[in-house]
């Protein structure tokens, strides 16, 4: 564990650095995070069915920090072993309640329903109040699990310490969150204009074309929240001053 002295001066540029160095890191084990990536996404969508989404996002989000971790210090003790020792990270699991926690507090603010009766003012505040919770609980697990998976530091003091990286480097946590849902927003719009397409053509080879554009392109999604998750470990890295962890 590391005395953590946060970096109250990160520059606007670390917003596209922490990509940049992910993608660095992910090619020293492109299958290893890409299986990760594949099987978090199956536990996403099986935990969201059950409404527990929020339950495993903190342990893959510190696995992935852990993986970049063994890369950066050339020390590989793989994922099975990883998660292991993640798992008996209690500060983390109590972390994962907390968001759970979080999680379906937003869903119950999401489906308030104020009715014909309620003024204009009242539903500005309910959606004011909802933003400003959401975005607050985001920052506070920006970078908390990975707080949690490399310190001795319970879950309320890592998110507070999250949330003060945000707060203090503002501008570059903005940018950084514009770019990252800009991202996500282009592959998402390429996948569903691909299944129109494939929709309306019909078998045929065309068809083998976009069938082939959907692989690349879910591929490509795989690569680019496989780098998402490992810039964490570099936000982390940058929030605190730190070289090796």
């Amino acid at each position: 564990m590391q005395q953590l002295k946060i970096n109250k001066n990160i520059p606007a540029s670390a917003s596209y650095d922490w990509f940049k160095l992910a993608f660095i890191t992910f090619r020293e084990m492109p299958l290893q995070f890409i299986a990760l990536t594949f099987g978090q996404i199956v536990t996403m969508v099986i935990c969201s069915y059950l409404r527990i989404g929020g339950l495993v996002s903190p342990m893959f989000i510190a696995g992935f920090a852990d993986l970049a971790s063994q890369v950066d210090t050339q020390k590989r003790n793989g994922v099975i072993n990883t998660f292991k020792k993640l798992l008996l990270n209690k500060n983390l699991i109590l972390l994962m309640l907390i968001n759970l926690f979080c999680s379906l507090l937003s869903l119950v603010l999401l489906l308030v329903d104020l009715g014909n009766s309620a003024s204009l003012a009242q539903k500005i505040f309910i959606s004011v109040v909802l933003i400003v919770f959401m975005v607050t609980v985001n920052m506070a697990m920006w970078i908390s699990p990975v707080i949690c998976a490399f310190n001795n530091i319970g879950p309320l003091a890592a998110m507070r310490l999250s949330l003060k990286v945000g707060l203090y480097n503002l501008l570059t946590w903005f940018l950084y969150a514009v770019l990252l849902s800009a991202i996500v927003v282009v592959l998402g719009i390429g996948v569903m204009a691909l299944i129109s397409q494939m929709i309306k053509i019909g078998y045929g080879f065309e068809f083998g074309l976009l069938i082939l554009g959907c692989v690349i392109l879910s591929i490509l999604s795989l690569i680019f929240y496989s780098i998402v998750n490992i810039a964490s470990y570099h936000i982390y890295k940058d929030a605190f001053l730190i070289e090796h962890v």
